[in-house]
């Protein structure tokens, strides 16, 4: 369990460096997160990053198939930062449709293991 909070807050950080969305008349920093999982530990998890970034989540949360009809309707204008899907189906479904995008992080790499890593990114 350790393991996966480390990986959520790991992942929600390097989504913050690399898509942090701050409205132009507004100091107020978010990442937004659409989820397909709903858990409560997950919400500490981000509860935990919002009380030591500052940085507020909002998490949108639905079935992981409504999510990633989301991001196909949403195309390139989607707000979403950050999305958490329940399993390797999902997942490969949402690589095949162009609607994941490669990371290179430092802290991902340190945090994942390389075989549960995409080879692509």
């Amino acid at each position: 369990m350790k393991k996966l909070k480390k990986f959520f807050y790991s992942a929600l950080t390097v989504s913050i460096l690399f898509n942090l969305n701050i409205p132009a008349n507004s100091t107020e920093r978010e990442v937004k997160v659409y989820s397909g999982r709903h858990y409560n530990t997950d919400r500490n998890v981000f509860k935990r990053f919002a009380d030591e970034t500052g940085i507020k989540v909002r998490l949108i949360e639905a079935a992981g198939i409504s999510l990633i009809e989301r991001l196909k309707r949403e195309g390139e204008n989607s707000q979403a930062d950050v999305i958490l899907l329940v399993d390797a189906a999902r997942i490969t479904n949402a690589a095949k449709a162009n609607l994941l995008q490669p990371i290179n992080s430092e802290s991902l790499n340190n945090d994942v293991p390389k075989d549960l890593r995409d080879p692509s990114n």
